[in-house]
C-alpha cells in the first residue's frame, strides 16, 4: 500500500515510524514529503494529487488525515486521553465489559483492533488481549502508540497484557476465552454521523464482503475455547452478522453486542 508521510521539521517520529514499518514487515510504500511550514492548504494540495493515505506529523504526533469536501479531518489514536476511562472501567459503565465478561487471566482476541480503544478497555479487566489488525497503516499507528505509551511507567502493566499482530482475522490461529469483533459496517447504515476515528477507518478500508464476513465468523468461532464466546459489536438496528442469530444480545441507544456461545451455537460452515 502506498502511504504519504508529511512533516515540517526534523523530529524522531519519522524515523521511528520507518523503523517500525521495517521491524514488523509492514507492506507500505512510503512517499515522504517535508514542507517548510505544514498547513491545511499544503495537505489539501497533496491529497488532490493522489488517493494514497496520508499521515502528517503534527505536534510530534502521527495524525491520520481524511479529506471530505475540502474539509480536513484529523484523527490520532491518543491512548493517553483514555486514561481516566480505563482506570474507572467496569461492567456498570462499559457495555463491552458486560458483553465480553473478561477477567484476570482470561485470553481475549480483538479481531478488528482499529484504533485500539476497545482493546484497552478489555485489558483493563486484567485479561490478556491480542489485537489483530489487517490494515498496514492502522497496524503502523498501533505499534507506534504502543511503543510510545510503554515508556510511561503507569501504563506498563496494562500494555504488558496486550500484544499486536498484523494479520487478517480469517488467518489467525490459537484458542481464546473470548473473541471480540467490531466489523466495519457500510457508512450509510448509521443514523448519526460517525466520529472522526470511524470516518478515518472508512477512508482506509471497505466493509467485508459476504464471503469475507463468513470466513471471519467461522474462524472466530473455531478459535473460541469450549466454554468461550464470540462477541460482535453492531450498530443498533443492524442485521445480525452473516445472518446468524446470537444466543444473547445487550444494547444501549446506539450499539448492540451480540453473543455467540461456543457450546450452544451451531456455527456456520463454509464449503
Amino acid at each position: 500500500m502506498r502511504l504519504s508521510l508529511i512533516y515540517d521539521k526534523p523530529n524522531t517520529v519519522v524515523d521511528e515510524l520507518l523503523s517500525i514499518c521495517q521491524a514488523y514487515d509492514l507492506p507500505l510504500d512510503w512517499a515522504v514529503h517535508r514542507h517548510n511550514k505544514l498547513n491545511d492548504k499544503q495537505i489539501l494540495q497533496l491529497k488532490q494529487t493522489g488517493d494514497t493515505p496520508i499521515i502528517a506529523i503534527l505536534k510530534n504526533t502521527p495524525t491520520l488525515i481524511k479529506v471530505e469536501d475540502k474539509t480536513i479531518i484529523k484523527s490520532t489514536l491518543n491512548w493517553s486521553a483514555l486514561q481516566h476511562r480505563i482506570v474507572t472501567a467496569g461492567r456498570k459503565s462499559e457495555l463491552i465489559l458486560q458483553a465480553c465478561k473478561p477477567q484476570a487471566g482470561m485470553t481475549v482476541l480483538d479481531g478488528t483492533a482499529g484504533f485500539g480503544h476497545d482493546a484497552l478497555i478489555l485489558a483493563s479487566s486484567g485479561a490478556h488481549v491480542t489485537l489483530c489488525e489487517s490494515n498496514p497503516v492502522m497496524a503502523l499507528l498501533l505499534y507506534y502508540e504502543y511503543h510510545t505509551m510503554a515508556q510511561v511507567a503507569n501504563w506498563q502493566g496494562l500494555l504488558g497484557r496486550m500484544d499486536i499482530i498484523y494479520k487478517d482475522t480469517s488467518e489467525m490461529t490459537g484458542e481464546f476465552d473470548c473473541v471480540y469483533l467490531d466489523p466495519m459496517f457500510p457508512k450509510d447504515s448509521y443514523k448519526a454521523k460517525v466520529n472522526k476515528q470511524m470516518q478515518a477507518l472508512h477512508e482506509l478500508a471497505a466493509p467485508p464482503t459476504q464471503s469475507e464476513a463468513h470466513q471471519i465468523f467461522c474462524r472466530s468461532m473455531n478459535m473460541i475455547k469450549p466454554n468461550g464466546r464470540l462477541i460482535i459489536k453492531r450498530p443498533i438496528g443492524a442485521p445480525y452478522f452473516v445472518q446468524q442469530p446470537p444466543n444473547h444480545s445487550i444494547q444501549n441507544d446506539a450499539l448492540r453486542f451480540d453473543r455467540y456461545d461456543k457450546n450452544r451455537h451451531s456455527a456456520l460452515h463454509l464449503g
